[in-house]
């Protein structure tokens, strides 16, 4: 969290002799050289659970695919339980994709390219967080089960359902389906819609075979004056088409179909023929895209959120990157949380994002800077030693030789610069070494 805060790019920097790169608190906690062996040896699962004793190639892809998550599932259950746990969210909620920023290729979850996103190539992340605070409440990895997108989306809201919720969320996932049956679970949706969708009116067709009597009124909206709108309502089901830079339809079971011209207006930057720029008009809205606009980005506002003070870093290690988000999910949430406690009292001044972080830091390291020993209480059963006595090398199941730990900690490179890659290892440490010296070099260490 102190590297998020500080503006060195190289972890290195932190350890610097010259007074403007060097992080005192980071440099005054450990060594440089103990800081790269703890994230080297880094781990958030047991590996007597792995599938390190799966022999059979095809069975440990099955579990594998059953487990994605395994290398942090016990801290993915764990943040997601204290987000959905510790907060009592308002009315609107937002349901939309996250990303996690991940170029690799080897990694058991899928990557996506999504190119109108800030962070265009990863892992994608669905999420429901507060519309109004960012605060992130559920979550949920992308995966292969083939869920249709109303399955989905019933699934995230199912924390939420019965305590009439606005759900606002995008084309992606609204449907008239979907509407229908989170309105007989008194929760209300409101979101664009494809114009296409199953179940819509037939007003709304662009064919003249479907809508003989408006087609071309229809077809021709995106020239109308910008505010045109265009509504049908059956029951709760409410469905506008407006006219805006483009035309947006929207769906909602939230709002009566639009009335009164003169209640609703949103502001845009418009140029009229004649005018060399650009200036401020009241645009006629409905309600619904008056809400939609204001509610919509509750995720996005979460993404902005963990990108300040991001501890986020380089790793050849897919789950570090979900671990890394983990981290940053966990600190946005806890500082939204201490504005709205803190916000009822007159007396407290609430520190800013930047200082709440330093603050947490600054606590958790409290003691190890100073020198204080942490030692393991004397009652507790010792840690065991899983990978004492069954050191062995061996040539390792992996399909391609992998770089050498010793030698990459030695600063050893080929003639050309490049990693030195092996398929000998340990098998009960995991990792790779060369037989020429370097897996007994690394267990005297």
């Amino acid at each position: 969290m102190l590297q998020g805060v500080h503006p060195n790019t190289n972890a290195e920097d932190d350890w610097s002799v010259h007074p403007g790169l060097r992080n005192y608190l980071v440099s005054s906690t450990m060594t440089r050289g103990r800081f790269y062996l703890l994230s080297e040896v880094l781990a958030c699962s047991d590996p007597a659970t792995g599938p390190q004793h799966i022999r059979d190639k095809k069975d440990r892809f099955m579990w594998l695919k059953a487990h994605p998550l395994y290398p942090l599932q016990i801290i993915w259950d764990t943040v997601s339980d204290n987000c959905l746990q510790n907060y009592n969210p308002q009315r609107e909620l937002s349901l939309d994709e996250a990303m996690i920023k991940y170029k690799g290729t080897k990694a058991n979850i899928k990557r996506f390219f999504m190119p109108l996103k800030p962070t265009k190539m990863g892992f994608k992340i669905y999420a429901v967080s507060e519309a109004r605070s960012g605060y992130l409440l559920h979550m949920k990895v992308h995966s292969e089960s083939g869920l249709k997108m109303k399955d989905l989306s019933l699934q995230m809201m199912q924390p939420f359902l019965g305590r009439y919720h606005r759900l606002f969320c995008d084309r992606l996932y609204t449907s008239v389906a979907l509407a229908k049956e989170l309105l007989d679970q008194k929760t209300y949706l409101c979101g664009a819609v494809k114009r296409s969708s199953k179940g819509l009116p037939d007003d709304f067709n662009t064919k003249e075979g479907i809508n003989p009597s408006k087609h071309r009124q229809i077809s021709l909206m995106s020239k109308s004056p910008r505010g045109t709108m265009y509504s049908r309502q059956q029951g709760q089901l409410t469905v506008v088409l407006w006219r805006d830079t483009k035309v947006v339809s929207l769906l909602s079971t939230c709002h009566q179909g639009y009335r009164d011209r003169a209640i609703h207006q949103l502001t845009r930057n418009i140029k009229d023929k004649g005018e060399r720029t650009a200036s401020r008009k009241q645009v006629p809205a409905p309600p619904h895209a008056v809400d939609y606009t204001q509610f919509m980005g509750g995720v996005d506002r979460s993404d902005q959120l963990r990108s300040y003070q991001s501890c986020s870093r380089q790793s050849m290690t897919w789950w570090r990157k979900i671990l890394y988000f983990l981290m940053g999910v966990a600190r946005v949430n806890a500082w939204i949380c201490y504005k709205h406690n803190t916000a009822a009292d007159p007396d407290v001044h609430p520190m800013s994002h930047r200082m709440f972080t330093v603050d947490i830091a600054t606590k958790l390291i409290s003691g190890f800077a100073e020198g204080t020993p942490a030692h393991q209480p004397h009652h507790l059963p010792p840690v065991p030693a899983l990978n004492g006595p069954n050191h062995r090398l061996i040539r390792m199941p992996d399909k391609h030789p992998k770089m050498c730990i010793q030698c990459r900690r030695d600063g050893k490179t080929t003639r050309l610069g490049h990693p030195i890659v092996t398929r000998t290892g340990c098998t009960s440490c995991s990792i790779h070494l060369c037989k020429d010296g370097c897996f007994l070099k690394f267990h005297s260490a």
